[in-house]
């Protein structure tokens, strides 16, 4: 599976072996974390679901979000 941006650059690659399913549910959530960085210029954590918090791209907002999310 390859995730191609609208300026033809390669964003995600997934590869499985053919005896292995994919997720499509995954999938969908890697793109829609795509969209949503480059609509709100934010950054999508680690399982990151549509809805959910996202973090600014300073090291401020990282190290908060990352105090707050790993106790």
């Amino acid at each position: 599976l390859f995730l191609i941006d609208p300026d033809g650059v390669l964003q995600h690659s997934t590869i499985n072996a053919l005896n292995v399913g994919r997720n499509v549910k995954e999938t969908l959530r890697v793109v829609k974390a795509f969209q949503f960085s480059k609509q709100h210029g934010e950054v999508c954590p680690a399982n990151w679901d549509e809805g959910a918090e996202a973090i600014k791209p300073t090291a401020a907002s990282t190290g908060a979000y990352l105090a707050k999310t790993h106790k």
